[in-house]
């Protein structure tokens, strides 16, 4: 977390942490819970490990696109760009003339062609 600049969960982990500890330290929770509670943790940043990255991408103001994985960063390039070339094309809007000669109101007019 630390090294993705993830600070929110980075500080409610240290919190979490903390509170265990301090549990475990004053004998309000057992070995085996401790064991329980940290495996928890970890599954939890585990799966939700890549959701987290993807917010913190959309929380500084950058487009998150993709997230892939490779072996270095030359085979995470073409995974990602070839995916982005075999995604399905959205289909492009009607330009304002278009939409007026189909027939379509455009802004405030009653009926086509004002």
């Amino acid at each position: 977390m630390l090294s993705r600049a993830l600070w929110r969960p980075l500080a409610l982990w240290c919190l979490a942490a903390l509170a265990v500890g301090f549990a475990a330290r004053s004998g309000w929770l057992g070995a085996s819970g401790v064991f329980w509670l940290y495996g928890l943790g970890a599954l939890f940043l585990g799966l939700e490990g890549r959701n987290l990255v993807a917010a913190g991408i959309e929380r500084i103001g950058l487009g998150f696109a993709d997230i892939v994985e490779g072996a270095d960063q030359t085979e995470a390039e073409e995974t990602f760009f070839h995916r982005l070339v075999t995604a399905s094309p959205q289909a492009a809007p009607d330009s304002p003339r278009m939409a007026a000669a189909s027939g379509h109101v455009i802004g405030m007019f009653p009926e086509a062609g004002g």
